[in-house]
């Protein structure tokens, strides 16, 4: 959802804004918890791609120039968004919160 309301935010700078989804990859993120908790059960549970091809679509939305400002990537290719990122006022919604609750100014 921010990706997609600082991306209409800076319709006209020049800059694009995208969201990334490089999957489930290995990683060491989990090294140093210490308990068994529930996220870190489920995250070792998943299969994971190395972290080469996890990297892949980071790079192809760095790299194309087909890229679509405030569009949602994974696995190298433009995916439909969840239903709420298409609603204008859940964004802002989202957006006006996440800056209440970061106390930072809200230039709208």
């Amino acid at each position: 959802m921010h990706a997609v309301e600082l991306s209409e935010r800076l319709h006209d700078s020049g800059i694009t804004v995208v969201s990334v989804h490089p999957g489930a990859v290995k990683t060491e993120i989990f090294r140093d918890v210490k308990d068994c908790s529930l996220m870190a059960n489920i995250y070792q549970s998943m299969e994971k791609s190395f972290p080469w091809k996890g990297a892949q679509t980071t790079l192809y939305t760095v790299l194309s120039d087909n890229i679509i400002s405030g569009g949602y990537y994974s696995n190298c290719s433009l995916k439909e968004p969840l239903t709420i990122v298409k609603n204008k006022d859940e964004r802002k919604w989202f957006w006006n919160k996440t800056c209440e609750l970061l106390r930072i100014e809200n230039t709208t």
